[in-house]
Order: C-alpha cells, then sequence, then structure tokens
C-alpha cells in the first residue's frame, strides 16, 4: 500500500497539468480508511494488476446508473488499486525487516508529500469530503479524508498527525518510530531508491486507458484527447 500523497502524486503524474476532478481523487484515496474501519482490504480494492483490466473495470462501471460523481469516485478506487500493484511490483523491496518495511512506504510518502501540490490538493479534497460512499460508514470517511487534509496541510512532512496515526495502527513505540525515521531518511539518501522512484514518476500508463480515464479524472470543462 502506498500512502495519500502518494497516491495523489502519481496520479496527477499520470494527468500532468489537467484539472483533477475532486470526486475522482477522492476515490483515489478513500480505500485505505479499511484501517480506520478496520475491514477487510478486499472491500475497498479491487484485484486489479494489469491496464487492461483496469480498462475493463472502468467499462463496467460506465455501463451501471449510478450518478456521475459516484462513478468517479469508483474509477478513482480502481485507479488506486492498480497503483498499488503497480508501485508494489516497480519500487516495493523485499525484505523481513519490518522497519525497513516502514520505512520504505514513508520515504515515498516523503518525496511525494514535497512534491505534490498540497495546496491544490487540500482546496479539492475540502469540497467533496463530505461525499457518501455506498457501503462504507460516511462518518469515518468524512473522518478519514479529513486526516488527510490536515497530513497534507502539514508545515512539513515530519510535522505531520500521519506519523502519529502511523506509529498508532502499526502499535509501534517512541524508539521505534525515531529508528524508522532514521532509516526512512538514508533510504531517501540512496540513489537506487531515488532512481526507481523517479523511474516510476515518469511512468506513463497505457494511452488507451488513459483515454478511457478522461471521462472521470478530468474536471469535464477540461476534457481533451490525452492519449489519443
Amino acid at each position: 500500500m502506498s500512502l495519500p500523497a502518494t497516491h495523489l502524486f502519481y496520479i496527477q503524474q499520470q494527468f500532468s497539468d489537467f484539472n483533477l476532478d475532486s470526486d475522482f481523487l477522492l476515490g483515489n484515496i478513500i480505500p485505505d480508511v479499511r484501517y480506520l474501519l478496520r475491514i477487510p482490504r478486499d472491500i475497498t480494492h479491487f484485484d486489479i494488476k494489469t491496464t487492461e483490466e483496469l480498462s475493463n473495470k472502468i467499462q463496467q462501471i460506465t455501463s451501471k446508473k449510478l450518478p456521475l460523481y459516484q462513478k468517479k469516485i469508483i474509477v478513482g478506487m480502481f485507479c488506486h488499486s492498480f497503483h498499488d500493484y503497480w508501485w508494489r511490483k516497480g519500487v516495493y523491496i523485499q525484505t523481513k525487516n519490518p522497519f525497513i518495511k516502514h520505512a520504505l512506504f514513508l520515504a515515498e510518502e516523503w518525496l511525494s508529500f514535497d512534491l505534490l501540490n498540497r495546496q491544490e490538493m487540500v482546496s479539492k479534497l475540502s469540497l467533496i469530503q463530505d461525499h457518501s460512499i455506498s457501503g462504507l460508514d460516511n462518518n469515518q470517511t468524512t473522518l478519514f479524508v479529513k486526516n488527510i487534509i490536515l497530513h497534507l496541510m502539514s508545515a512539513n512532512f515530519l510535522a505531520s498527525p500521519l506519523l502519529t496515526y502511523w506509529k498508532k495502527i502499526k502499535k509501534l513505540s517512541d524508539n521505534d518510530m525515531r529508528e524508522i525515521i532514521s532509516l526512512t531518511s538514508s533510504l531517501m539518501k540512496n540513489p537506487d531508491f531515488v532512481r526507481q522512484t523517479n523511474y516510476l514518476k515518469n511512468d506513463k500508463w497505457d494511452k488507451n486507458v488513459l483515454a478511457v480515464l478522461c471521462e472521470y479524472a478530468i474536471q469535464q470543462n477540461n476534457i481533451t484527447t490525452i492519449g489519443r
């Protein structure tokens, strides 16, 4: 799993400078509300490992009789699920050391946090933080989005409440967190890690999939012929 700024930054990279839709962005972060709700992963995530599977999922949702904003959220959730697989395949380090695993997620989030246009994301998510999501507790999803907004509004990554949240859900001690933050800082200076994450930042998904995504990802007055 990637963390919220990572998901937002990478999906923003797929569409360059286009104005992304707020509900689509909500869908890109909401699947990880499962940690707050303590529900199985498959309730909020989908098994999507290829761009072809992603495209098929989008085509299926197109035919459903749902409000457009709900379709945008669901398509965003599809992208989140695909991104998790794509990111794990490209960046994830196979290790049995749990602290290195924690550091990997936090290092990528820290890099994305610094690169993301956080002010823009805060503005967009603030508009739709109360939107309901079928099958999920609306009070908890709203709280989850508000916490992500607070994370993005932090003066710097180390001041973010996300670190306190991470410590809590992972049941880590203060000493554990200090060691993990030290490992995170070292990882961010590792040339192999930086090179691989930079590769993913420039790695575009299939142009045909991006073209299909336009209807849901880009605000209506900004739809264009991406990938065509």
